[in-house]
């Protein structure tokens, strides 16, 4: 696409037993037609600041547009549902 991509970093944290698998497969559906990719980062474990049984799982998601170039309110709009969807569907907490 001739057209500029969005990259959003997220750090999400959740139960231990969440896979990256679903939590992956859950972005992509959210992102629908502006999808393009979504890379792991890592996984991270602190117990005394996150709660025994719990992880932190970092993506980054690149989003694009194949018919025009997106504006800042439409990304937002499907952060905000990534982040809607991974709460509902995984119990996951965005970091700041």
């Amino acid at each position: 696409s001739p057209y500029p991509a969005i990259t959003y970093d997220l750090n999400f944290i959740v139960d231990e037993p969440v896979q990256w698998a679903d939590l992956s497969t859950t972005v992509r559906a959210a992102c629908g037609e502006y999808f393009e990719q979504i890379e792991y980062r890592e996984t991270y474990r602190d117990p005394q600041r996150d709660g025994a049984g719990r992880k932190r799982l970092l993506l980054s998601v690149r989003l694009r547009s194949q018919h025009e170039t997106m504006t800042g309110d439409q990304a937002d709009e499907v952060r905000r549902t990534i982040i809607a969807d991974c709460e509902s569907k995984h119990g996951a907490a965005l970091l700041a």
